[in-house]
């Protein structure tokens, strides 16, 4: 799988989407070594209208434990992803 968090472009710190790559790596150091076509949406707010688009080209969408908002209206899910 590979780790989706959000990644400010101005490398300010954000403590909900900075707990991404020090947690998920400790709760399973392999995980994220794996199949790269998957995506896992970790913490964060990250559900919107531009979630698609920021995760492509994942074939798969897991989204574990995030939020809805700051963008427009939230995209319909798919049935590749996973909630």
């Amino acid at each position: 799988m590979k780790l989706f968090y959000y990644q400010r472009q101005d490398q300010a710190p954000n403590f909900g989407d900075e707990l991404n790559h020090w947690l998920w790596p400790k709760l399973h150091p392999h995980l994220f070594e794996r199949d790269q076509q998957i995506a896992f949406v970790g913490t964060g707010t990250l559900i919107n209208d531009k979630l698609a688009e920021r995760v492509r080209p994942a074939e798969k969408v897991v989204i574990f434990s995030t939020g809805a908002g700051y963008e427009s209206q939230v995209e319909p899910m798919t049935e590749s992803w996973d909630i």
